[in-house]
């Protein structure tokens, strides 16, 4: 190594998330709100990671669910701050987005039933995996590069007889590239943190998968002994896992031998990145940035009547139930959408 990376404290922990038996759960995910759930294809799991340098701690929480729940992270936010003494600002939740994990959510359309015995029970081994993080904190080296990653991910958009459609389209714009953090200790590596930007959405059945990422997880965990691999999922837009028929024109789904091919293929982009020597060091401190904001709605709902005409308007269509579901859960109508943007360097 011609480059000696900044000292700083890190701590890393997984905790298996699989769901009990007594949770009776749905999965998540594909716009279906009753799919079943029949086994486990492959173990799902949260991560985290703790960086501490001159008084300054946070940390990257990593959980192979569509998405965290608000009450779940509020609850986590607050013990988490008065337990370990990590500021609330300070933690950030990331969802892989696999399409394979349990329902969480409460504040979406059509993905499914919430199971408050599996929130509940999410919510703690996610404090059990941060607490752990928390107390793994050893002097490492921080190193960053990004890595190319060119045939993982295909776009899902393409106008088809003047309608678009779910279809592979190599010439719109996907994910390409790989962000990777690495974490030494000495010569040994402590974390390898990667952030790839596409929909974990091979799988449509009914079992539970960390899909494509968490094959990588374990392809890059097995290459470096001793490290702990965590993904977080990018900017996944209209990116969606590159399992396509030899023309390019459809989609292959629900074959699992395709999750490990396409988690091998984008873990080998990553480990020839690093093999070739090509991070570079992280000089600095840590710092953390957060931003809170709102942003204002169309005002092309004038009163909650209206949500009913609109899913009459759309019966038949995906957006009935939503238009629905959002008269029966809201009795004020909302003018804005906040959001909270933080960044972690």
């Amino acid at each position: 190594e011609t480059e000696t990376g900044t000292n700083v404290d890190v701590g890393v922990s997984t905790v298996c998330i699989n769901p009990r038996e007594e949770n009776e759960i749905t999965l998540a995910g594909f716009g279906n709100d009753n799919r079943g759930y029949d086994g486990i294809l492959d173990d799902i799991e949260v991560g985290c990671v703790v960086f501490s340098a001159n008084g300054v701690k946070c940390a990257v929480i990593a959980a192979d669910i569509l998405g965290w729940d608000m009450e779940i992270m509020a609850q986590l936010r607050e013990r988490v701050e008065r337990e370990l003494g990590i500021p609330q600002d300070n933690l950030l939740f990331n969802a892989s987005h696999s399409h394979s994990g349990p329902t969480t959510q409460k504040n979406t359309v059509g993905i499914g039933v919430v199971s408050e015995s599996y929130n509940a029970y999410l919510t703690e081994l996610t404090f059990q995996c941060m607490q752990q993080a928390a107390g793994d904190l050893e002097t490492c080296r921080l190193y960053k590069g990004t890595a190319p990653a060119e045939n993982v991910a295909i776009n899902r958009r393409r106008v088809v007889n003047g309608t678009m459609q779910m279809s592979p389209n190599p010439n719109e714009a996907c994910c390409n590239e790989c962000d990777v953090i690495v974490a030494k200790r000495g010569n040994s590596f402590k974390v390898v943190l990667f952030s790839f930007g596409s929909h974990p959405s091979i799988l449509n059945g009914n079992y539970i998968s960390a899909e494509f990422v968490g094959a990588a997880r374990t392809v890059i965990e097995n290459r470096y002994e001793g490290a702990t691999a965590i993904f977080v999922q990018g900017c996944g837009g209209d990116a969606k896992a590159n399992i396509t028929d030899e023309t390019q024109t459809r989609f292959i789904s629900n074959r699992y031998e395709d999750v490990y091919i396409l988690g091998n293929r984008l873990a080998q982009d990553i480990i020839r990145y690093i093999d070739g020597g090509k991070l570079k060091s992280v000089k600095g401190d840590v710092a953390v940035k957060v931003s809170r904001f709102s942003l204002q709605l169309q005002k092309n709902i004038k009163k909650k009547e209206d949500y009913v005409t609109l899913a009459e308007e759309n019966r038949g269509h995906y957006l009935h139930k939503v238009y629905r579901w959002y008269y029966d859960h809201y009795d004020e109508l909302a003018t804005e959408v906040p959001f909270m943007l933080q960044r972690i360097d």
